[in-house]
């Protein structure tokens, strides 16, 4: 069985405590505050109008990855990512220049040509530094978001390299926005567990799981239906190391957890 395949069947919808693989990016809040000069309200519009850029091509990525065109997903989650990071400031100046949207598309078909094995050169297609100190939470979760999506497509395609980048940034953003004990974090921290498993990173990822695992039965209790992902993700690794009975034993958990529901 494959560990991004039960990935890619798990829930889709941004705020759900389930396991994510990629983020649906609802619109957000406007602000509610009144402008006070005509600056300043178009310099509102303005941002509204590229958070609807940003939504629309989140969207336009969700879209085509359903219908499996992954190279249109990739431009699309690209293009998305890229916005994010231009709403949130979170980019260095040294690095700005690399953010034109001329460039989108050579950004998705260097990406594509990446290999784990033999990135031939990886700091050419890993983002620019980020800087989050002073910015808006909400921006902060947008960019988790596209930094999400990009990375599981990227875990899909087995692009490990890209992905484990990318899922490392997000996980960095949502432990300064949430702490090490929330929901949000778990989700992360899931994700990692999974692509550490399709990478053969077994201990590595046994850690990974069992963090996740623990925050959520910190917060929902050792019999909630959110544990099932974990525990049949973490049976999985222990029966591809052939750890048998630990997997019997994790199977029978998931077992009477399913019965309860």
């Amino acid at each position: 069985m494959n560990f991004v395949a039960i990935l890619m069947r798990q829930a889709l919808e941004a705020g759900s405590t389930n396991t994510q693989t990629f983020q649906r990016d609802y619109p957000m809040s406007a602000n509610d505050g009144t402008a006070t000069t005509t600056a300043a309200t178009a310099d509102s519009a303005e941002r509204q109008a590229e958070i609807k850029k940003w939504q629309t091509a989140s969207e336009e990525g969700h879209s085509a990855f359903e219908i499996r065109r992954y190279t249109q997903a990739e431009m699309r989650f690209t293009e998305a990512l890229i916005m994010a990071e231009q709403l949130s400031g979170v980019v260095t100046e040294e690095a700005k220049e690399d953010l034109d949207k001329s460039i989108i598309e050579s950004i998705a078909t260097l990406a594509k040509s990446a290999i784990d094995t033999k990135p031939q050169s990886p700091t050419q297609f890993l983002r620019p530094a980020y800087k989050i100190v002073d910015v808006e939470a909400e921006d902060l979760v947008r960019l988790t978001k596209s930094l999400n999506n990009l990375a599981a497509l990227y875990q899909l395609q087995g692009k490990y390299f890209l992905a484990d980048n990318l899922y490392e940034r997000c996980l960095d953003i949502k432990l300064a926005l949430y702490g090490e004990e929330h929901l949000e974090t778990a989700i992360n921290l899931h994700n990692l567990a999974v692509l550490n498993c399709a990478r053969k990173r077994w201990e590595k990822a046994e850690i990974l799981f069992h963090r996740a695992l623990e925050i959520r039965e910190k917060s929902l209790g050792d019999k909630h239906a959110d544990l099932v992902p974990i525990l049949k993700n973490y049976q999985i690794m222990l029966r591809k190391t052939l750890r048998a009975d630990e997997a019997k034993a994790v199977e029978e958990r998931i077992h009477s957890i399913t019965a309860e529901a």
